[in-house]
């Protein structure tokens, strides 16, 4: 229940917009389509979580110990990504 109920915490802004996106663009259509484009909504969606979450529950260990040997090339990997946005983000700006 605490994962997901941080999971829902975190993911509200990303979700959020999609959601109500689907929502207002489904309100628009005759019943019978609407609950077909919320249905492809809810099942797309709710697969989605259902595969992090069982991936979570049975590899977490592991994946944490894949990353534990990796973690040098990781943090150089991550810099690498973190300068390249902030030069983007000036690019774009300028």
């Amino acid at each position: 229940m605490l994962f997901g109920g941080g999971y829902a915490i975190a993911a509200a802004g990303c979700v959020a917009p999609v959601f109500l996106a689907i929502v207002l663009r489904a309100v628009t259509f005759p019943p019978g389509p609407a609950l077909v484009v919320l249905s492809a909504y809810t099942v797309g969606f709710g697969g989605l979580l259902l595969g992090a979450t069982v991936a979570i529950a049975v590899g977490h260990r592991g994946l944490l110990d894949w990353l534990g040997r990796r973690q040098r090339y990781l943090d150089a990997v991550a810099g690498v990504v973190l300068v390249g946005a902030g030069v983007w983000q000036v690019v774009v700006a300028l």
